[in-house]
């Protein structure tokens, strides 16, 4: 069984985890395809190196990815930021020297980006400031006449109160700058989506059920964090659209490959944080959030986890350890958005190693003074409790001959197993040991034979490769085909 150990001693974000998780995968190509495929908010990745005193990392490559989102965005950015746009500056600076920085702007712009001449750009309906000197119920006639010469139904139908500035012309500045406000409360709820949205998002891609399930826990804890450290219910954290969609991207990218390097174990080291600062933002208190619980190292000037890396290290990590002795066979490399962000994945094998792979605690009881049929009922009991084993052993004592049970079960299940044998035996004391204990890789496999459908036990590792029917699906072909145990044949 293969574990994989997660240095991020050096912080951590979503992209350097996945890019070293990547470096790790040998079918890249098999990769980039299937994560590609989704076009979640048709975003494209692709990987480059990056080379970080002389040591190379894997980094994920930002010039490649979502050219036509960039592209939008950038055409967005330039409208934004253009002088013209912002007409109302007009009604503070005055409307002469409004139209003198316009100019200026408009000067600045290219044939190629701008092919409109002066006069056009000067055009009446698109210079609506010029109410302020003609009167605004003037411009909305001439407006109109204008809007019907050239059909412009769309903008007739849109006639929404930011979008007509020139409203501030009568019910005043400071009032339409509040409204102005509300609309964009109403654009960042647009601009915005739930948790439930990504975890419909997340079921349309093609991956496998667990796989999904493991993104959506991930977006869960990210979300109760970021509802308790903004003080809102959980149905009211928003996620902005433009982050929100590579963020999903990378989630699934992280999940793809865990599952794809069979991985049955993660390790991470022990968390860095910085120590609380007047300039920390809100992703500081909601990775903290995140890693409640977890053991943290309190340092000055350390990189912390952005709170979805946060949240993948708390999924995924079955134990954190601060020193760590490994024998690895592989070593992936992930630089983050920072180049400061680096992180190492060392992959290793259990099997090649001869480590337990968990432990199992027993519990002894004598069974003194109880008949056969008080110990049956003992067993249903403890069985029915989810212990993994139980089973009496005779012993001779200076008494007499009794029985010895012994009980097999995880540690996380030791309070009340102990509880329901106090209350089902005459027991006065229960001894107690742990054991590690090594495990073959175990699945259960539903398999056609001549039988019809049989479960059947397939467990592998070590240099073994166990197959064996559920004994319970054999008891039932022995009584349909009236035949002995021994006499049912798979061949």
């Amino acid at each position: 069984m293969k574990q994989i150990y997660v240095n991020c001693s050096n912080g951590a974000d979503c992209e350097s985890i996945l890019s070293a998780l990547y470096d790790l995968y040998d079918n890249k190509i098999e990769f980039l395809n299937e994560i590609n495929n989704f076009k979640i908010g048709d975003i494209r990745i692709s990987f480059n190196d990056r080379k970080i005193n002389n040591n190379v990392f894997k980094c994920i490559n930002k010039d490649k990815i979502d050219n036509v989102n960039k592209e939008k965005k950038s055409n967005d950015s330039s409208n934004e930021e253009d002088f013209s746009l912002d007409s109302l500056y007009a009604y503070e600076v005055g409307y002469d020297d409004y139209l003198k920085e316009r100019a200026t702007i408009n000067n600045n712009v290219t044939n190629e980006n701008n092919e409109k001449s002066d006069s056009e750009i000067m055009d009446f309906p698109l210079d609506g400031l010029y109410a302020y000197e003609v009167g605004y119920d003037d411009y909305l006639k001439e407006r109109n006449k204008y809007q019907k010469k050239e059909q412009d139904v769309k903008h007739e139908q849109n006639n929404d109160f930011p979008v007509d500035s020139l409203c501030a012309f009568e019910i005043g500045y400071d009032d339409y700058l509040k409204e102005i406000i509300k609309n964009h409360e109403k654009e960042h709820e647009h601009n915005s989506i739930l948790l439930n949205e990504i975890n419909n998002i997340i079921d349309k891609t093609n991956l496998d059920f667990n796989i999904k399930e493991d993104i959506k826990n991930i977006f869960s804890i990210l979300t109760l964090a970021m509802a308790k450290v903004q003080g809102i219910d959980v149905s009211e954290v928003h996620f902005h659209k433009d982050k929100i969609f590579y963020d999903i991207t990378y989630v699934c990218g992280v999940a793809y490959l865990i599952n794809k390097l069979n991985v049955k174990k993660v390790i991470s080291s022990f968390i860095s944080v910085s120590n609380m600062s007047n300039n920390a933002d809100s992703s500081y208190y909601i990775a903290n959030e995140i890693l409640k619980g977890i053991p943290v190292h309190v340092k000055e000037n350390t990189k912390n986890l952005t709170p979805l890396a946060a949240a993948i290290i708390k999924y995924y990590s079955d134990e954190f350890i601060k020193d760590l002795s490994i024998v690895y066979n592989n070593i992936g490399y992930g630089v983050g958005e920072s180049e400061d962000i680096l992180v190492e994945v060392f992959i290793g094998d259990y099997n090649n190693q001869l480590i337990p792979e968990d432990k199992v605690i027993s519990l002894l009881v004598d069974l003194s003074d109880m008949n056969t049929n008080e110990i049956d009922f003992v067993f249903e009991r403890l069985l029915q409790s989810g212990v993994l084993d139980v089973y009496t052993i005779p012993i001779h004592k200076k008494n007499g001959y009794s029985s010895l049970m012994e009980v097999i079960l995880n540690p996380e299940d030791e309070e009340s197993i102990v509880k329901e044998i106090f209350k089902y035996t005459k027991a006065f004391d229960i001894r107690r040991k742990e054991y590690d204990r090594y495990v073959l890789d175990k699945k259960v496999e539903n398999i056609y034979t001549k039988y019809g459908m049989v479960r059947f036990n397939i467990a592998k590792g070590f240099g073994v490769n166990k197959v064996e029917p559920e004994i319970e699906d054999l008891k039932e072909i022995a009584k349909r085909e009236n035949i002995t145990l021994d006499e049912i044949d798979f061949k």
